[in-house]
């Protein structure tokens, strides 16, 4: 009964998205779950997603509609109505379905994100749609807005850079007219499709992976080697630099932990260094 429940589940998303024409691409639906999201790809993008989604619906920035007919827009005051009915909040939706058109050619696959579609099921069986949001009404957001990246994902990588990439697990659900019966269907004819070629490739072009690092130097070393000696110099380097600009001092806040008393005595007493490391082939710049 379950998956009789399921597979009408999927017809029922497939309604509307079906196309006479696949000259602007094969129309695809794609299920990301959150717990099938792994450390290793650098983010959770169901998370991701969600979380900037309901930010900017709740501020009235971005609307979110009852399909993808988009007839009927939701206001923030329903989607909370619709978070108390589901006893979930929007950003912890278990998965979400993403609406796309994939293009093949030789090499890559371009994909054109057409939008998302929200909706929950209860351990009973009962389900509530949260509803769809237009990709066009987010894609600038996205592309200027970076995940929270793990240790192992990249720190310059955008949502919208994870979603054309692919770097992210998921499961596919339709392809052109085609209806996955099972999960292991839709993989066969994931890899069938895409075979050697990459997503996006000519639009992503290669960014180097880069990370965000916080380190402390270490300036009461009693060691006398030349690291020790020069994280010393640093220290010193920096008391001498805010005692003759002490605008920039003050500026930084220090006037909330020294007074004009004291102008002639500050102490460099940390040093917290926050870098963008970047790998380019064997060297970090």
């Amino acid at each position: 009964m379950r998956c009789m429940k399921s597979l009408l589940f999927v017809a029922l998303l497939v309604i509307g998205y079906s196309s006479k024409s696949w000259a602007q691409g094969v129309p695809v639906i794609l299920l990301a779950k959150s717990n099938e999201q792994v450390d290793t790809t650098g983010c959770n993008i169901v998370q991701e997603i969600t979380r900037v989604l309901y930010r900017e619906i709740m501020e009235g920035r971005v609307r979110i509609w009852d399909s993808q007919s988009k007839d009927l827009a939701f206001s923030p005051a329903t989607l909370q109505a619709l978070e108390k009915s589901a006893g979930m909040a929007f950003v912890n939706q278990e998965q979400m379905f993403i609406y796309e058109r994939w293009t093949p050619s030789r090499r890559e696959i371009t994909t054109m994100t057409a939008g998302f579609y929200f909706v929950h099921r209860s351990d009973r069986g009962g389900e509530t749609v949260f509803g769809f949001v237009d990709y066009n009404d987010v894609q600038k957001l996205f592309a200027s807005t970076r995940t929270n990246a793990n240790a192992s994902g990249s720190f310059s990588t955008t949502i919208e850079t994870a979603l054309k990439s692919k770097r992210f697990n998921y499961r596919l659900v339709q392809l052109g007219e085609r209806t996955m019966q099972t999960p292991s269907e839709g993989q066969n004819q994931l890899q069938s499709f895409v075979g050697n070629r990459v997503f996006n490739e000519s639009t992503l072009g290669y960014y180097p992976p880069d990370k965000n690092i916080i380190y402390l130097v270490d300036i009461y070393s009693e060691d006398l080697d030349t690291l020790s000696y020069n994280g010393k110099r640093i220290a010193r380097l920096l008391d001498e630099f805010f005692i003759r600009n002490k605008e920039v001092y003050y500026n930084m806040g220090g006037d909330r932990i020294s007074s004009h008393l004291s102008r002639n005595k500050m102490q460099v007493t940390k040093i917290e260094v926050n870098e963008i490391w970047r790998k380019v082939g064997a060297y970090i710049s």
